[in-house]
């Protein structure tokens, strides 16, 4: 994604030139390297001068780097290279600071004349690297140099010494021509507000996709919206009923609730905020926030320590809340790293890694933020275990707290029973605020709701290691557990009941009728189905001995029961509201209390009949509670059929996240030819049958359409250009320095039939009828040898070092890249019969016809002559031209170094591009054969037949 975030001034004062083609006049050329020839030219990406994607990125580059043009240079001998890159910047004070930045870095060295230099050695080569800057323009040199066969080590001092005068010569050529922007600085404020605002969107957004997706899924909701739909308004007051809508307290309890939550969100984004552009970075921000959180919790702890109401969340000793507060801290922590993570997927999206692909770096993302969410997910376990830890000791709570109980009995399968719970009330410390957890035990949120008018007590599992969060426990021996519960009703405040299915639910009502105390009775209907709310007000309709169907009618309109309690006149008053939410039990909860708090409490008008009679009209729908084994094997199964799906899933995840897919390749535009192999030079033996020299050197291969590849020749140093004539082919070798001439021994093996050593490296050669001429570029020579016998008949002195050579017809053609000229030797190659300086540095020269083909790599162009008169015809600017060319029929080839290679197809008249193909990987050398263009890909290993 690229954002236009920061606009680089255009207006670039009157006569200031820039651009690639300013770049390319002040870039170094052939003639300013003895020794060296161009290899390849292209316009420098600057993405590469800056790598990376995204935004931030984007921003970077836009606003201070206008265009980048580079150069690479091969010395005669193959063993030198040289590179030059020019990088042009909107003005010389962000050239400046590049430079120092690039000066500081703890690899680069002085050199004796004050040039910063970066080395490099390798086994068997050395690079060093200089940046120089002038004006707004920044010129970066690199040489490289191979080890020798003839030498043992490399001269590193001579190294530096060339590349010192290079980087110095490079310098000097460049035009210190005026700013086009005179900003010091980047303006990427926009930028870092985008950033502010993409932190607080995920920091909120996550917590509001979280509560509506739970929120649409929640059952509760879905059959409340159905109900309304469905169903009509009910009259529910009567003799024995009485209804109160609580809908006017719930709606509230929502509008105080919300309004708490703005005001945090704002407190939090304006905390943020400030981290962001205040704090000492990212992770120094990230550690003041976590401090204020763990900070602002402690204080939570701290006053709820002081109220008697809020005492459910907090410890009973100083150890205990120094324990609670590390725990918080882990948390905290916790919260932390998942904060690090969301803002590093952000980053991913904004500032991609070089290295990485935009598909990897999706993936990278991904990975970030499914982390960030998953730590998020479990932060706050830890306080919420060390709570689940610390309300085993319910004996110590009693001593503390001098209020009476209030006494909450269950089944204790309602133990697992959860809520769907909104962070909008009280009942969270701010590290739970923080966590994606929205469903939460039911039971802890009605020790919440009651624990304002006592410490809330409930009769603890026998063999629970690790009570649910919620009410204190006790735990008794089978023998006296019922008596403690009736002693307990007797000194409770309130006697809550979370109405079930099991027999429990009658024992208990019965002995708060024998012992008088249905007043203090709070009857909560959890959240379940409506058919499970008929059931389990069918036991409670039974064990109050109220006419059949009186409480089944409560829950068959619009609203919902929550609780009942009995007045003191023997009525029963029912808290009713559309949905039963955790802000409606709350609501319910509080006024129920109240209403008995402060209703003078009548036992002998409140105790309804004995409920053993009916019973047996409700046996058929009890449930008996399963024993400890039997829920253990239950819960085994469950996990068991499960667990398959939760591995699959888990496994595709980590699949998805840590495999990332490669980018597509570009295919061949073409058919591949000989199997796999690395070859670096081609010639055509035959119709189908070729010979190319091996990529590293020391091989010379021989293949066809049908045939593999095999070995024709080992060379004794490094084989570079092959060259065919009938039976015989010549191959150019350096390292030592020859031309050797090999007869065809067999059918694909050849043997030597002599050797020429040369003073230097041959840098191109031709056959032309019984001898080979031979351009050595080092000595300003052309050699003519006898191709019988390989004896050198003439040298002939070329200025400008010869580095190309084309037969066209009768002529020989030599060109020389230095001083831009094409010599033309007489028929009997003694002389020079003709001496053009032509308006481009020749590369590479090819005939076809009577015309012959220039391309220059120094001035990426392709020009057009005639054979004879070397007259020009047609130049055609080709960018980036790598200097392969071939001529099939009437096309032209040209390959190119662009950071995506191409193959050009341009008319043999005009030079104009018909046909543009994109390649794997740059070509390397191309020939011309009747069925069309034949490639090499070394790095792809790779030979292919192009089409014509």
């Amino acid at each position: 994604m690229s954002l236009a975030l920061v606009s680089a001034s255009n207006a670039f004062a009157a006569g200031t030139q820039t651009g690639t083609s300013w770049l390319r006049a002040q870039i170094l050329g052939s003639s300013d390297l003895p020794r060296f020839t161009a290899q390849a030219n292209h316009i420098t990406d600057i993405s590469d001068v800056l790598p990376g994607s995204g935004a931030y990125f984007d921003t970077l580059r836009n606003g201070r780097i206008l265009s980048g043009y580079g150069r690479s240079f091969l010395s005669y001998d193959g063993v030198e290279w040289v590179y030059v890159d020019l990088i042009e910047y909107t003005n010389a004070h962000i050239a400046t600071i590049l430079q120092r930045a690039w000066d500081k870095r703890p690899d680069v060295v002085l050199d004796p004349t004050g040039l910063s230099v970066q080395h490099k050695l390798d086994e068997d080569s050395y690079t060093a690297q200089a940046v120089v800057t002038r004006g707004r323009v920044t010129a970066k040199v690199r040489l490289t140099t191979r080890l020798k066969k003839s030498e043992s080590v490399i001269d590193t001092a001579a190294v530096d010494h060339m590349l010192a005068v290079t980087a110095r010569q490079q310098e000097a050529r460049i035009d210190p021509s005026p700013d086009v922007d005179s900003s010091a600085t980047l303006g990427v404020g926009s930028l870092h507000f985008y950033l502010l605002y993409l932190i607080l969107l995920y920091a909120f957004g996550g917590q509001i996709l979280v509560g509506f997706v739970i929120g649409v899924t929640d059952k509760a909701t879905l059959e409340a919206i159905w109900r309304y739909i469905t169903s009509k308004p009910k009259h529910l007051d009567s003799e024995i009923l009485e209804n109160r809508d609580i809908r006017p307290d719930v709606r509230r309890h929502m509008i105080r609730y919300r309004l708490g939550v703005v005001l945090r969100a704002l407190c939090i984004a304006l905390a943020i905020g400030g981290a962001y552009q205040f704090g000492p970075g990212i992770i120094g921000s990230m550690i003041i926030l976590g401090v204020a959180a763990v900070g602002f919790t402690s204080l939570q702890l701290l006053f709820a320590r002081r109220k008697a109401s809020q005492t459910s969340r907090v410890t009973y000793s100083r150890l205990t809340l120094a324990a609670t507060i590390a725990l918080t801290s882990a948390s905290v922590a916790i919260a932390t790293f998942g904060a690090l993570f969301v803002f590093l997927a952000i980053m991913a999206r904004l500032a991609v890694p070089p290295d990485l692909t935009p598909a990897g770096a999706a993936h990278v993302q991904l990975a970030y933020l499914l982390g960030g969410i998953g730590l998020f997910g479990v932060a706050d376990v830890p306080v919420r275990v060390g709570r689940r830890l610390i309300i085993r000791q319910a004996r110590k709570l009693l001593d503390q707290d001098d209020r009476p109980i209030c006494l909450l009995l269950r089944s204790f399968s309602e133990d697992r029973r959860t809520i769907r719970v909104r962070r909008t009330t009280g009942q969270h410390l701010f590290i739970e605020r923080l966590s994606l957890r929205r469903r939460e035990g039911f039971e802890e949120l009605l020790a919440w709701s009651l624990w304002p008018c006592g410490p809330v007590v409930a009769v603890g599992e026998p063999g629970t290691r690790l009570p649910p969060l919620g009410a204190a426990r006790l735990y008794f021996s089978d023998a006296n557990w019922q008596a403690e519960v009736r002693s307990m009703m007797t000194e409770a405040k309130h006697v809550a009941l979370i109405l079930g299915r099991g027999p429990s639910l009658l024992w208990e009502v019965e002995q708060l009728s024998n012992l008088q105390l249905l007043h203090k009775a709070l009857f909560i209907l959890p959240p379940v189905s409506a058919r499970e709310a008929q059931l389990r007000l069918t036991i409670l309709n039974s064990a109050l001995s109220l006419p059949d169907g009186t409480l089944q009618e409560l829950d068959n309109g619009r609203l919902r029961v929550l609780a009942m309690s009995v007045r003191s006149d023997g009525r029963l008053i029912c808290w009713t509201n559309r949905t039963r939410t955790d802000v409606a039990y709350e609501a319910a909860i509080e006024a129920a209390t109240t209403r008995i708090h402060i209703e003078e409490p009548n036992p002998t008008a409140a105790t309804l009949r004995k409920t053993v009679s009916v019973r047996s009209n409700v046996e058929r729908i009890l449930v008996r509670s399963p024993t400890r084994a039997a829920a253990q094997r239950a819960r085994l199964r469950r996990l068991l059929a499960i667990a398959p799906w939760a591995i699959y899933l888990t496994l595709s995840t980590l699949t998805a996240i840590l495999v990332l897919p490669a980018p597509p390749p570009i295919p061949f535009p073409g058919n591949k030819v000989g199997g796999v192999m690395r070859i670096g030079s081609l010639a055509e033996i035959s119709n189908g049958r070729y010979l190319g020299v091996g990529w590293s050197g020391q091989t010379l291969v021989s293949f066809g359409q049908a045939a593999p590849p095999t070995a024709a020749f080992t060379f004794e140093g490094y084989g570079h250009q092959v060259v065919t004539d009938g039976e015989m082919a010549y191959v150019e070798q350096s390292s030592p320095n020859a031309i050797i001439g090999l007869n065809e021994s067999s059918r694909g093996v050849y043997s030597t039939k002599w050797v020429t050593d040369l003073d230097s490296q041959a840098w191109d050669f031709a056959v032309y009828r019984d001898h080979i001429v031979a351009a050595l570029p080092a000595q300003d020579a052309v050699l003519i040898i006898n191709k019988r016998s390989g004896r050198v008949e003439n040298t002939l002195h070329l200025p400008g070092g010869p580095n190309s050579i084309s037969i066209a017809g009768d002529q020989v053609l030599v060109g020389s890249e230095t001083n831009s000229t094409i010599y033309q030797l007489n028929y009997a190659l003694t002389a020079i019969a003709k001496a053009v300086k032509i308006a481009i540095a020749p590369s590479r020269i090819v005939e076809l016809g009577n015309q012959v083909y220039v391309a220059s790599i120094l001035d990426s162009s392709v020009a057009v002559y005639d054979a004879q008169t070397l007259e020009l015809l047609h130049t055609a600017f080709v960018p980036a031209t790598n200097g392969v060319v071939a001529a099939t029929g009437s096309t032209i080839v040209v390959g190119t170094s662009e950071r995506t290679p191409r193959l050009l197809y341009l008319t043999s008249n005009t030079l104009e591009v018909t046909r543009s193909e994109a390649l794997p990987e740059q070509i390397v050398a191309l020939v011309s054969t009747p069925d069309g263009p034949l490639g090499t890909f070394p790095d792809s290993k790779a030979v292919v037949q192009f089409a014509k």
